[in-house]
């Protein structure tokens, strides 16, 4: 799941100068509001809550925090960012239209979903249903000063927060998300010192951020699925654990997936995470995106995405969770001769 977090508006208020002529207290068109609506029932669904809607209001001219709404109350922003010169809508609720609140590290965080106007009348932005997972921008407050016009479109610039550091250095701490063509999407990310850097903290040519690369490495390079062996892969460390006597159970990898142990033994995930993809990264490193429940046996809202590098056809490295310091070094190798009794996968047929 993509997901963006942050506090503070800081030096953003002095985009309110630059900010579009698209009026945030103009009347919500009723089709919008069905699209969000239909969003907002499915999205509930998916994360196994109850749908409450929301009523919503126009967003005010100072903005609002994630713990100034109750459940069942929302705030909309009108922008043009596909640039038909239709209205746009930016949706902030406290859960997404679910009971409850999304509580983020520093507390209530605001849901900010998008509705755009199309040929075919208002839709969810595509982003929202991403290979089944839920494209979800949490933000502890909203304001419309963070709305910008470039050109014919608007656009989204807020700082992030970040403290952590990526593979190239410390993370962006301000974000720009607008129009890519097909989505909304992030365009550009800068550090603290105001230069342009991916998700990694790595630094983009102003070329490549013009034309809204996200600074990953070209598709090609990246591999279309895990370049592992199939088999079973443990955790090894000297003789404290190997593969004859592994101290925690050991993942299966069909040649797309891993499966974890708990995928059979606990499959509505009750009592443990939840992975929900695996995607190359880049030519050596892959991704794995879980959820978990929270104590009151609902799913969180905000995923975590655990990060591996392959340093052989059938050995990885845990390095970390994305948005942290990536600092550990957890080893896993294939183990074709495990003991029966660790052995669980049983294929789906």
């Amino acid at each position: 799941m993509k997901t963006k977090t942050s506090t503070g508006v800081g030096i953003l208020m002095l985009a309110a100068m630059q900010a579009s002529a698209q009026s945030s207290t103009a009347a919500l068109p009723t089709a919008a509001l069905k699209a969000w609506q239909t969003h907002a029932r499915s999205y509930c669904a998916e994360v196994e809550e109850r749908y409450v809607g929301a009523r919503f209001a126009p967003l005010p001219a100072n903005g609002i925090s994630g713990d100034a709404l109750p459940a069942g109350a929302g705030r909309y922003l009108a922008a043009d960012f596909n640039g038909d010169s239709k209205p746009d809508y930016v949706f902030a609720t406290p859960n997404g239209g679910c009971a409850g609140h999304n509580e983020g590290r520093n507390g209530p965080e605001l849901i900010i979903e998008f509705v755009l106007s199309t040929g075919d009348g208002y839709v969810p932005d595509a982003q929202q249903a991403e290979d089944g997972v839920s494209f979800t921008v949490a933000r502890p407050f909203l304001s419309p000063a963070w709305l910008q016009r470039r050109g014919n479109v608007d656009v989204l610039r807020y700082e992030t927060g970040s403290v952590g550091a990526g593979r190239c250095g410390p993370l962006a701490t301000e974000v720009v998300l607008g129009w890519n063509g097909r989505n909304v999407d992030v365009l550009e990310q800068y550090n603290a010192r105001r230069q342009l850097v991916d998700a990694e903290g790595c630094a983009v040519r102003p070329a490549r951020a013009a034309a809204g690369a996200r600074g990953k490495p070209a598709a090609a390079a990246i591999p279309a699925s895990i370049p592992l062996a199939v088999g079973y892969y443990a955790y090894v460390e000297g003789t404290f654990s190997t593969c004859a006597k592994p101290v925690v159970d050991p993942w299966y990898f069909d040649g797309k997936r891993f499966w974890e142990k708990s995928d059979f033994t606990d499959p509505r995930h009750e009592f443990s995470a939840e992975a929900l993809r695996w995607e190359m990264v880049s030519g050596n490193r892959f991704r794995i995106t879980y959820r978990s429940r929270d104590e009151d046996g609902n799913w969180e809202r905000t995923p975590s995405v655990n990060e591996y590098v392959i340093t052989g056809p059938d050995a990885f490295t845990y390095v970390g969770v994305v948005g942290q310091r990536m600092g550990s070094s957890e080893k896993h190798q294939r183990c074709p001769n495990l003991p029966a009794s660790m052995r669980f996968f049983r294929p789906k047929r």
